[in-house]
Order: structure tokens, then C-alpha cells, then sequence
């Protein structure tokens, strides 16, 4: 009766526990978030992060069916049977923890609006007699991880720009329009920037203390959301900074200036895991693949020990 009752367990492992990895494994993949996984308006991989994480209960059931059947004191064609089963186990735990560190897990597409505001600043005398200014505004922050940022002006691929100051001058130079995009923890310096565009246009105040014109729209692309070329940017940023580079007859040190440049954008970014997250996930992994070889080598080190 005893004996019965251990060969129904062990064929309730063997049957059950291919099927749970299997699981692990499909829900891992659908995290990635592969367009395989829209269902009609159902979309599965808006919840990545917790299928990524609810793959580990059909894993942890099949581990503890492994675990607590005794593998060592089954007939012998089921021990190898339910080794096999193990060892399949570990090889394919291996593989999505290889598949975790280097493919970000991702959910859908998100879209946004923001707008330019009025830029303000001093326009200062250099000792080689050019007047330089630079000021920026953030236009745009996200505190989740992205592995894709596009950010475009919609519909016009030009911007009306009026710059003035607050008396007539005689400065004629450039007028640059840069749009940036930054890691969200960090100073906006143009050095630091992730990725940035810029657009310029020519400037003439001859006698005159407003200027207006037109100046290319800048546009961010940035990463992908194709699973083989992710990167995790661990949130973001967009800045815009306005420069001035001009030169003329006038002898004030400083020249404060506004600056117009009013137009709407959009912004699409794919979300990813976090850094912590995709962490913890392969911490777990390591978990499961220690319990595996714990399975293993357990006969190895009982034969060495009776020996």
C-alpha cells in the first residue's frame, strides 16, 4: 500500500512538474513584452512586471514536488526519470536568468503631450567681444525605467521663435534650439546629456530690440523597444536650452532677454523593469538553481560518505 502510494507520487511529479517549468518559462517569454502577446484589446504585457515575478509559482510548485518525492528512494527507472526532469529544470532556470540579465522585461507603448515656455536670461559681454547666453527648461520627466524615447513636435517641422530685449540693440549671430534627453537624477549639462538634437537659425537685432522668425524643430530618438536591442535608461528627462551667439557695436556687459518659443510635442517611450526588479527576478533564479543542484549532487555525496 506504501509502495502504491510512492508511485503515484512520483508519477504525479513527473507528469506535473514538466508542464509547471513550461509555464515558468512561456510567462517569462510573454514578460518581454513581444508583440506575440497582444490579444486583441487585451494587452499582457502591460502587466510585465507581475507576470514576470507570478512565473515563480508554477516553478516553486514543481520545485517542491522535486524537492519533497525523494527522488533517491524511487525505483530506479523513475530515479532517472525524475534526474532527467531536475536537470531539465536547471538547464532551463538557467536560461531565463541569462534571458532576464540581457533582455529588459517591457510593457506597452505610453504616449504624452507637454509644450515649450518662455525662456529668460542675460545675453553676457566676452572679453573677445561676443555676447553669449544659455539658459534651459525641463519640459518633461518620467521616474519609471524607458528603453525607448521619441519626442517630436506634431504636425509643423518649424517653430516660430521671438526673442527680445529689453532696449534696441546691434548684435547680429545664431540662435541655437537644442532638445535633450537626460538620466532624471542627473545635473541637465549638455555633457551629460543621453541623447540630443539640435536646429539653429540666424539672428539680426540691427537697431531693433525684437526679433522674430522661424527655426527647425529638434526631435529625440532614442533606444528601441525591440527585445534585442533594449537598453534601460532608469528614468528621464527633457530639456530644452536656447543659446545665443551674437556680435555687434554694443558696449553693455550684460543684455537680459526673453525668448518665445511656443509649440507642442509629443513623447512615446516603452517601459521596462528596473534595474532592482530585473535584479530580484535573477536573485530568485539563483535560488531555484541552488535547490536543483542541491537535488543532484545529494546521491553523489550520500555514495561518498557510505564509501
Amino acid at each position: 500500500m506504501e509502495e502504491d502510494r510512492n508511485i503515484t507520487r512520483y508519477a504525479f511529479t513527473i507528469i506535473l512538474t514538466p508542464i509547471l517549468l513550461i509555464s515558468f518559462v512561456l510567462l517569462e517569454e510573454t514578460a518581454k513584452g513581444s508583440e506575440l502577446h497582444y490579444l486583441g484589446n487585451l494587452t499582457l504585457n502591460r502587466y510585465f512586471v507581475q507576470i514576470m515575478f507570478a512565473a515563480f509559482i508554477p516553478l516553486a510548485i514543481g520545485t517542491f514536488l522535486l524537492l519533497f518525492s525523494r527522488i533517491e528512494d524511487a525505483p530506479r527507472k523513475l530515479k532517472y526519470i525524475l534526474y532527467v526532469i531536475t536537470v531539465f529544470s536547471l538547464i532551463s532556470t538557467l536560461f531565463v536568468a541569462h534571458s532576464l540579465a540581457t533582455v529588459p522585461r517591457g510593457g506597452t507603448q505610453s504616449e504624452f503631450g507637454f509644450s515649450t515656455d518662455t525662456f529668460a536670461g542675460n545675453m553676457t559681454r566676452l572679453s573677445t567681444g561676443e555676447y553669449w547666453a544659455e539658459t534651459y527648461q525641463t519640459v518633461f520627466t518620467k521616474d519609471y525605467s524607458t528603453s525607448m524615447v521619441v519626442a517630436s513636435s506634431s504636425p509643423t517641422f518649424e517653430l516660430n521663435v521671438r526673442l527680445r530685449t529689453t532696449k534696441p540693440v546691434n548684435l547680429s549671430g545664431i540662435l541655437y534650439l537644442f532638445m535633450e534627453l537626460h538620466h532624471l537624477t542627473e545635473d541637465p549639462t549638455l555633457p551629460h546629456a543621453v541623447y540630443y538634437s539640435f536646429s539653429q537659425e540666424s539672428v539680426n537685432l540691427e537697431g531693433s530690440s525684437l526679433w522674430t522668425g522661424k527655426i527647425l524643430t529638434t526631435e529625440i530618438r532614442w533606444g528601441s523597444d525591440n527585445e534585442h536591442e533594449r537598453m534601460r535608461l532608469e528614468g528621464y528627462k527633457i530639456v530644452f536650452r536656447l543659446r545665443l551667439s551674437l556680435r555687434g557695436t554694443d558696449d553693455d556687459n550684460v543684455i537680459p532677454f526673453i525668448a518665445d518659443v511656443p509649440a507642442s510635442f509629443y513623447v512615446i517611450d516603452f517601459r521596462v523593469d528596473s534595474s532592482l526588479q530585473n535584479g530580484m527576478a535573477i536573485l530568485l533564479c539563483g535560488v531555484f538553481i541552488g535547490i536543483y543542484v542541491q537535488i543532484l549532487v545529494k546521491p553523489i555525496i550520500k555514495s561518498a560518505r557510505e564509501s
